[in-house]
């Protein structure tokens, strides 16, 4: 495409836009006229986890619990997210076979 160069040297501040993992930027090293695809203080939002974990202690902050409007989800490099991930396992398919049976 003619004005656009791919720089392969992913360290380069030799760039107008740069599509890059979470990490990857320094945002307090960008010129003005430089783009890239995350914004700062993102990483909340970046990762599964740490959002599941921001939601759940958003009732800290209000009223309504993230029970109601995001679905299960669990931190798997954790042991008790581990076992509630296993118990809440058991749980779902026991009552699908208890659903089955009554049919």
């Amino acid at each position: 495409v003619r004005g656009w160069f791919c720089n392969h040297d992913k360290q380069s501040y030799q760039f107008d836009l740069k599509w890059v993992g979470c990490a990857g930027i320094d945002h307090d090293a960008l010129l003005p006229h430089q783009i890239v695809n995350h914004f700062q203080l993102n990483g909340q939002l970046c990762s599964k986890a740490r959002l599941t974990q921001s939601l759940r202690t958003a009732h800290l902050h209000g009223n309504m619990t993230c029970d109601k409007f995001y679905p299960r989800a669990y931190d798997m490099q954790h042991y008790a997210e581990r076992w509630r991930f296993a118990a809440d396992f058991r749980r779902t398919k026991a009552e699908a076979v208890l659903i089955a049976f009554l049919q």
